[in-house]
């Protein structure tokens, strides 16, 4: 009796399922495809069919900032029956949307990415709401090099405005969300590919060519100079530079390892430059640093430590050595030894320096977040200095959960409301209002120690009753 192996029927039924496979991670990738390419018809302006950009219409109604395009970038589709079209992907540079503010010896903010057309996100009021704000009432103070962070920045505008007038800028965004920011300051020339020289062949530093493969230079780059990546060509452990701090030629090739043992010359870094300060006859510039963060108290706080760090870093000094040393050790106050307590700002002198001004635009709208901004407020909390003020714009939506929001914003915190923007149709109706937060001062703590409560606008009883889940409504 012959034997039938089952072989063959196995065989075939894998292939099978490969090809299902195949075909399966072929539709992924596909419908990725068609996300992406929407995603980019969404960000890429309009334009009339004589070539004219539109400005998106709420860039208009704001008293510091005018926008307007740079014609220069712009190659215009040829013309269609359509009144509107859309720029091709292979139309050569990408136009930039020019944010001019007057008010900063004609300075300007460069945006390469912007907000996406006809979307939930396309309304620019809450930006402009905060940068008009900051403008008008702290423009002098953000100008002494005060340190602004912002929460959930997408395009940050407000975040390069203050850098443009001369903070020091942190701007925070998801990690996989952070791009946008990063071409934007780096197009303002905030450099965010920077790398630090870390070693040499000797102590003058390492050896760079002019032209790439060419003869070497005299001057070498100095061992802890801060570089900005232009081009990189991995393969042949090469890169083009562009040089920030330090010694050594301004621009050149250098390698990124040593070719015997791997040693690494240049390593990553998130250090940047120092701010460059004001004076009578020279503008000065602040600095911008774009990184992940994921909300919550204690991701705020460690945050600030190492923005401390870098700054310290950057300065070449120590990160322990404090503003305001006193002259003798007899005088000099003793440190404190309290930790940071939720709900309970840092008080001056504990480590780490906290921001100046936080800002956070149109981050508060349950039907497309959710209940984020439970992290939300605790990240504020985390990052505001005692006599800080934090600036946060939201955009009125039908079940936004704003009530419930400011319950909480309460908890801890005063705060003030102003509307920055009548309901307007054109943009779903909703209005646009400012909440100012501040620390209760020092006398409200004290009463709070009485069994007074923190904030005056609630009652005890309303402080023990807070409840701001869904059951509370």
């Amino acid at each position: 009796m012959g034997f039938v192996s089952g072989d063959g029927d196995g065989s075939r039924a894998d292939s099978k399922a490969d090809e299902i496979q195949q075909l399966r991670q072929k539709q992924i990738e596909e419908r990725r495809a068609a996300e992406a390419a929407n995603e980019r018809k969404k960000r890429k302006p309009l334009h009339t069919a004589t070539g004219v950009l539109i400005v998106p219409s709420t860039t208009k109604p704001s008293d510091h900032v005018f926008f307007r395009w740079e014609p220069a970038r712009i190659k215009l589709q040829e013309k269609t029956d359509d009144d509107y079209g859309l720029l091709d992907e292979d139309e050569g540079p990408v136009p930039e949307l020019i944010a001019q503010l007057p008010v900063i010896e004609d300075q300007e903010v460069r945006l390469v990415r912007q907000l996406p057309n006809g979307t939930f996100f396309s309304d620019w009021g809450p930006m402009l709401a905060l940068c008009d704000r900051l403008l008008s009432r702290h423009r002098q103070h953000i100008r002494s090099g005060v340190r602004v962070v912002e929460l959930g920045c997408g395009i940050a505008l407000p975040a390069l405005v203050c850098a443009t007038v001369g903070a020091r800028v942190v701007a925070t965004d998801l990690p996989d969300m952070i791009e946008d920011v990063r071409e934007n300051a780096t197009r303002c020339n905030w450099p965010q590919k920077v790398w630090r020289v870390v070693g040499g062949m000797g102590p003058d530093g390492i050896p760079v060519t002019k032209e790439k493969g060419g003869m070497t230079e005299s001057v070498r780059l100095s061992i802890g100079a801060l570089v900005e990546e232009l081009e990189m060509k991995q393969e042949i452990n090469l890169m083009h530079y562009r040089r920030l701090t330090g010694s050594g030629p301004e621009e050149g090739w250098v390698k990124i390892k040593m070719n015997y043992g791997g040693k690494n010359l240049l390593v990553p870094t998130d250090e940047r430059p120092p701010p460059k300060a004001w004076t009578s006859i020279e503008v000065g510039r602040g600095s911008v640093l774009c990184t992940g963060l994921r909300w919550g108290y204690q991701e705020a706080r460690d945050l600030m430590k190492r923005v401390d760090e870098l700054e310290a870093a950057a300065r070449g000094r120590d990160v322990k050595v404090k503003k305001g040393v006193a002259k003798t050790e007899a005088e000099k106050p003793a440190a404190p030894t309290s930790e940071w307590v939720l709900g309970r700002p840092a008080q001056k002198g504990e480590d780490p320096d906290l921001a100046d001004y936080v800002l956070c635009s149109d981050c508060v709208c349950e039907p497309i977040y959710g209940k984020t901004w439970e992290e939300l407020i605790p990240a504020v909390e985390g990052c505001l200095a005692f006599e800080g003020k934090a600036y946060i714009s939201v955009k009125r939506r039908k079940g936004d959960g704003i009530e419930k929001f400011e319950k909480r914003l309460a908890k801890h915190m005063r705060y003030e409301k102003e509307l920055a923007r009548k309901p307007d149709p054109d943009e779903g109706g909703g209005e646009v209002e400012v909440y100012i937060c501040t620390w209760p001062s020092r006398n409200e703590f004290y009463t709070s120690s009485v069994d007074q409560p923190l904030n005056p606008r609630l009652s005890e009883e309303e402080l023990e009753l807070l409840n701001y889940d869904d059951d509370a409504d």
